[in-house]
């Protein structure tokens, strides 16, 4: 791509083809450099702009990455990528109610999406929207059943929901603990590696 960059300057594709490749790579510096002169050529182009955003959010540069998601949502509002990439952002900055706002236009694009379904139930989850967590999450668990994430969150409102209940005496919270058990146990089953959980698990499974 960088002879190709050379041979026909003017062309954002390829511009864009090489700042993806080096991105790929894991050399960011790289694709920073070839994604701001794709910008130079094509500086209304959402596609870029997502791309740069990209590029930001794998150097850890996170308000860089918000501004450009939020450019590219401008030039293209319909883009589900864009959207989730922002969402995702802003959830770095517990811009909580922006991110669930954008996650709902990405589910009504993409119905099937299971990462946004597992993304809104961490959104309500941090918002302590329990019940509207527990069905997104369960939604998620719908779509992948191997999702190691979405059974980790969906035992966490679980467990939320039997502690509510709990502190109000109601005979119901044990149901509510058994089937965060279950969930985490899943979790486990698919992702052994999670130390904090494997000590929950331990803790409420005795």
């Amino acid at each position: 791509y960088a002879t190709a960059c050379k041979l026909d300057p003017q062309s954002t594709e390829v511009w864009c083809g090489a700042a993806g490749s080096y991105y790929k790579l894991g050399d960011y510096e790289s694709a920073l450099q070839f994604g701001q002169s794709a910008k130079e050529l094509a500086p209304a182009d959402s596609e870029v702009e997502k791309l740069l955003g990209d590029i930001y959010t794998a150097r850890k540069d996170n308000e860089m990455a918000v501004e450009a998601y939020e450019r590219a949502m401008k030039l293209d509002s319909s883009n589900p990528k864009t959207m989730f990439a922002l969402a995702s952002a802003y959830l770095q900055e517990e811009k909580f109610e922006a991110a669930k706002e954008l996650l709902d236009m990405v589910v009504s694009i993409e119905p099937q999406n299971a990462e946004a379904w597992r993304y809104l139930g961490f959104v309500c989850l941090k918002m302590r929207e329990v019940d509207m967590a527990t069905m997104k999450y369960l939604k998620a668990v719908q779509l992948a059943p191997d999702d190691w994430r979405a059974h980790k969150g969906i035992g966490v409102a679980y467990m939320m929901k039997y502690r509510i209940l709990k502190s109000f005496d109601n005979p119901e919270a044990e149901t509510y603990k058994k089937q965060a058990i279950t969930h985490w146990s899943k979790s486990l089953d698919l992702n052994p590696s999670q130390d904090n959980l494997l000590k929950l698990y331990r803790k409420y499974s005795q």
